[in-house]
């Protein structure tokens, strides 16, 4: 129902022309709320009223296919309003609007395609990381909110798990070994004490300062005693019990085995990278760019007296030199790469806002298969880099991570757009091939800019750059060409000299959406070097960075319009500009690669 309700605000915005920051009254109105509304119910909540009374969002199998028609209805009435009359900003909200609308209903066949058994997102694993790091904790109010939304996951789980026999009813189940990682992951988060477990230790540290501090952890030990823990321990429990049919149903790698499966992952590659690209195009895009990074690698190492080394050969060496143990250590590492990063961004950006970040560990019982993390900042609380420091980190690899999660990356990323200020929502349909795009974008800025500390750290990000390619490769090999597990494991090896078997069962269980990553930063570049070249001594780098980044989230195809608007407006002579693809440029030699 809250979705519905934001679907027609967002209609109601449009064919009334009303204020952008307008929202139902239902809905909170304050910026800070409205984050943390939206970054809620783009997982599984939604919030009921102001200051309390969280639910959970309705995101079964049945529920999203009975939405469809809703959808279909909406569209239908979106496309009666006349685009003649609309400024700019409002055209683009109506095209944002409608292109999730069109993706929604074009992947209605394949809605319940997507693994319910999933070591990397979906309610079981990321629920408890998202009420420790985001759910906020203001008053008694939000802390009854918070005992609520425990006592609900005993149901919500039985809905996930509902879900998982309606995906076997229709013959689908992941490889048996993302089974046996998401049942460890269960394991481990129930295998702690319940004091000890961080839905309660977060919740002893946001009340402290209550006066009813006591009352309320005790009330949020007992739950997560006696409903959290048994309800952890029954789905895990049925995974056991259901091992036979899942070993039955299970397929190796790729969704080219399910039902429609070639058709449905061609979806996936249009919905990730927000292009019409075809999975063949995006593989040999990879192709051409793991070519074209070898080659600058192979540069570098001369330029360093090492040209005689093969480039694989040495990145393995480089990313197992100088290992940081010591966590202390790797976060101060972290803190001064933020540090140095700042005092570049008024080279290239005219307004640098001023908005705080932490830097926080991963939960122990999801370090196993969680990355290195961005937690978007809000009007008051911290951006957080959410980082595991069981492992090692290679020094040569810190300023690249730093420079794509925090400054000029994601941090940078989503203050400017808490000064921007977007319509709701817009805030809750994101665009990964936009915002991975920027992030990667950014690391890139800080090379080409000699931003970098030394030479060792600019192998770290042409290495960083290498594996982003590789995975084009990669994700359309296992789901397009039908490569197996181990082929996709070797090749990251032979390309790369990366071991990285997690990250190829990502790939697995997530079709697509590591495709989004290097499509996006490659347009942003290309439409950069458009610009560049069509505005030539008029070409400002920190006009193009304020296009990119005050236009928000959107597909790549309307951040293309928007920047040939900004070459029109600053051209002022639109028959100048030079014909551009409507999507992405994919031609096989890009005139701007």
């Amino acid at each position: 129902m809250r979705k519905i309700l934001l679907i027609l605000l967002a209609l109601s915005l449009l064919l009334t022309g009303c204020e952008k920051n307008d929202v139902e009254p239902e809905l909170p109105s304050s910026n800070t709320d409205v984050w943390q509304y939206n970054i809620l119910y783009r997982n599984f909540l939604t919030k009921k009223t102001k200051g309390a009374g969280w639910q959970y969002t309705n995101k079964t199998i049945t529920f999203r296919q009975e939405i469809i028609p809703f959808y279909k209805d909406t569209l239908d009435k979106l496309r009666t309003l006349s685009t003649e009359n609309m400024d700019r900003e409002r055209r683009l909200n109506r095209d944002i609007f409608e292109d999730y609308l069109i993706k929604e209903i074009q992947g209605a066949e394949f809605i319940p395609y997507a693994y319910q058994i999933n070591q990397y997102d979906g309610i079981p694993i990321e629920l408890p990381g998202l009420l420790a790091q985001s759910y906020p904790i203001y008053d008694s109010d939000y802390a009854r909110s918070y005992i609520d939304i425990l006592s609900g996951i005993p149901e919500t789980l039985k809905i996930v798990e509902d879900d998982i026999k309606t995906q076997f009813e229709l013959g689908i189940a992941p490889p048996s070994f993302v089974v046996s990682s998401f049942a460890d992951t269960l394991s481990q988060f129930i295998s702690v004490k319940p004091i000890d477990n961080i839905l309660y230790t977060s919740c002893v540290e946001k009340t402290a300062e209550l006066d009813e501090a006591v009352d309320i952890q005790e009330d949020v030990l007992s739950i997560i005693t006696e409903e959290v823990y048994p309800a952890y321990q029954d789905l895990y429990q049925f995974l056991l019990d259901n091992q036979e049919k899942i070993e039955e149903l299970s397929v190796t790698a790729g969704v080219w085995q399910l039902p429609q499966g070639d058709e449905y992952y061609a979806y996936l590659a249009r919905l990730h990278t927000t292009t019409n690209l075809t999975p063949q195009e995006i593989h040999d895009i990879g192709l051409r760019e793991v070519e074209r990074i070898h080659k600058v690698i192979q540069e570098k190492l001369q330029e360093m007296g090492l040209g005689d080394r093969d480039p694989v050969a040495y990145l393995r060496e480089l990313s197992n030199k100088d290992l940081i143990t010591d966590e202390e250590e790797i976060l101060n590492q972290y803190r001064l790469f933020i540090t140095k990063a700042k005092s570049f961004l008024p080279k290239f950006f005219s307004r640098v806002p001023d908005a705080p970040i932490e830097i926080r560990a991963v939960p122990t019982f999801r370090e196993a298969t969680y990355s290195t993390a961005y937690v978007p900042v809000y009007e008051d609380q911290p951006g957080i880099l959410m980082l595991g420091l069981s492992s090692p980190h290679a020094k040569s690899d810190i300023e690249a991570v730093t420079y794509h999660e925090t400054i000029p990356g994601h941090h940078l990323q989503n203050a400017w757009l808490l000064e921007f200020k977007i319509p709701a929502f817009r805030d809750w349909i994101t665009h990964t091939a936009y915002k991975e795009g920027w992030a990667l974008y950014a690391e890139r800025l800080m090379y080409e800019n000699g931003c970098y500390s030394d030479a060792y750290s600019e192998l770290g990000y042409l290495h960083s750059d290498l594996f982003r390619a590789a995975r084009l490769v990669i994700d359309t090999g296992i789901h397009y060409k039908r490569w197996t597990r181990d082929e996709a494991i070797d090749y990251l090896w032979e390309v790369a000299g990366l071991k990285r078997d997690s990250e190829i069962d990502r790939y697995i269980v997530w079709p697509g959406q590591a495709l989004a990553y290097k499509i996006g930063e490659l347009q942003i570049f290309q439409l950069r070097e458009m610009a560049r070249e069509q505005l030539g001594e008029k070409f400002d780098i920190k006009e193009f960075h304020d296009v990119i980044l005050s236009t928000g989230s959107v597909p790549l195809n309307l951040l293309e319009q928007q920047v040939i608007l900004y070459i029109e407006e600053k051209q002022n002579t639109p028959e100048a500009l030079l014909p551009t693809a409507p999507c992405f440029f994919v031609s096989p030699s890009p005139k701007y690669a």
